[in-house]
């Protein structure tokens, strides 16, 4: 089982991320840069997971901050968009490129991962909407760059 720290401000719900990720994954969920370093020199992480569209989190002040820490800087970052606005599909292109040149390994927009891909209402007429979401192909994206330590990779491609 693979450790993740879950990087969230104050401002996002992440029960859906933590509901698809909790029976693979032992999850940390942190709100500023101070604990997501306390975290990460105790625990052995895995992979860091930072929401881009956060009102209370600068996810690139989180980058920056892990890259240039000797003990986190080799440990990989996924960026991803949990939003389906208008806002996100115009920026979401310009955000990825930024991010991997700042040294994120991967980056995810939320028509990447979620089933009700193509619509920016796809949320509000979504059967998985709120609570109930399951983001499958974000668990496979995630158990890609976890590569031999997810020990359920091969069970989730196979499902």
């Amino acid at each position: 089982m693979a450790q993740i720290l879950i990087f969230r401000g104050t401002g996002g719900r992440f029960t859906p991320l933590r509901n698809s990720l909790q029976d693979y994954h032992k999850l940390y969920f942190v709100h500023d840069i101070t604990d997501a370093m306390k975290v990460l020199h105790e625990k052995e992480i895995d992979l860091i997971i930072c929401n881009v569209y956060d009102d209370t989190t600068d996810a690139f002040a989180v980058l920056k901050t892990v890259k240039q820490d000797l003990l986190s800087s080799g440990i990989p970052v996924l960026f991803f968009s949990k939003e389906r606005t208008l806002a996100a599909s115009w920026l979401d292109a310009t955000i990825e490129h930024s991010a991997l040149l700042c040294g994120a390994d991967k980056y995810l927009t939320m028509d990447s991962f979620c089933g009700a891909s193509g619509e920016i209402d796809a949320c509000k007429t979504c059967p998985y909407f709120g609570e109930r979401c399951n983001y499958n192909d974000l668990r496979l994206a995630i158990a890609d760059m976890l590569g031999p330590k997810s020990l359920a990779h091969t069970a989730m491609k196979n499902q």
